[in-house]
């Protein structure tokens, strides 16, 4: 039974919903894209290569309209990793592109989420392989990566994140047409069918930075109580959005945790240089 592991990645391919970012500025144009680049080479890419295993395919889609200078770009982040470039009009086009990559006699399949501008501890990829190999009778379980850590211009936190953004999906083609990690929203993925938690502590590291587009520090327990029209939060410099229902965060989203990490850390975990961090406006590690 042929398995595929997935790793997907979007990079620059365009969303209606999200025309600025969290500070205003506009997305996708030039501006951003030397600046989502810098995340990437520094955070993002340096993970990628660090992985435990290389038994998998990184799917990274980018906008047709992506201009030469930064396609010669993606040719350079090829080598050396499990990088493959695929080039849709509209996030429309996504889960479709995915399927269309997947070798047609596949009959296992693991898909797995992570954003350009975050990183996979160096285990990751192969913990959601073995946790995924003890589901395969069944027709699709979501693996919950949920304990990870995350850096900001102040501070490194640990924290929990149920659904986070780093899930996966494993499904068996019984299971036709494959769902894939991108059929819906993370924080929906419940869904989907079954949820297993990989036992791993820091899975990830997801950054905060004024350019991104919804990510926030979320500094307690969200109280379904409360009434949503009465509630406002602002930690960070970053407000809730509305598109938040009243009670969907119920029991998901606990305290932060601010830690020390050390550069030993980070470089072996994450394969991530931690003096880099501070040329991109995020907190270089303590010690």
């Amino acid at each position: 039974m042929l398995t595929e592991h997935l790793v997907l990645t979007r990079f620059n391919v365009p969303q209606n919903r999200f025309a600025q970012d969290r500070s205003g500025q506009s997305v996708l144009d030039d501006s951003w894209m030397q600046h989502r680049v810098r995340l990437f080479e520094t955070i993002c890419l340096p993970s990628m290569r660090n992985q435990s295993t290389q038994a998998f395919r990184w799917l990274c889609f980018f906008s047709t309209q992506t201009s030469a200078r930064w396609r010669a770009r993606i040719v350079d982040w090829s080598e050396g990793s499990r990088l493959e470039a695929h080039f849709v009009d509209s996030s429309a086009d996504l889960v479709s592109g995915v399927v269309a990559a997947v070798d047609p006699r596949t009959e296992f399949l693991v898909s797995q989420r992570m954003d350009n501008d975050d990183a996979l501890h160096r285990d990751a990829v192969a913990q959601t392989a073995q946790l995924a190999q003890t589901r395969r009778e069944h027709p699709v379980t979501v693996i919950d990566l949920r304990r990870g850590l995350c850096v900001t211009q102040e501070s490194w936190y640990r924290r929990k994140c149920p659904l986070s953004q780093f899930v996966a999906v494993a499904e068996t083609k019984s299971n036709s047409p494959w769902r894939t990690a991108w059929h819906t929203t993370h924080v929906n993925m419940a869904s989907t069918g079954p949820v297993v938690i990989l036992r791993l502590r820091d899975a990830w590291i997801t950054s905060m930075h004024d350019r991104n587009l919804i990510n926030t520090i979320w500094g307690g327990r969200w109280n379904p109580s409360v009434q949503w029209n009465r509630l406002k939060v602002v930690l960070h410099n970053a407000t809730i959005r509305r598109g938040w229902r009243r009670g969907e965060l119920s029991s998901q989203w606990y305290p932060e945790q601010r830690i020390t990490y050390s550069k030993q850390e980070l470089r072996r975990n994450f394969g991530i240089e931690g003096a880099a961090l501070n040329l991109i406006g995020l907190k270089t590690p303590d010690r």
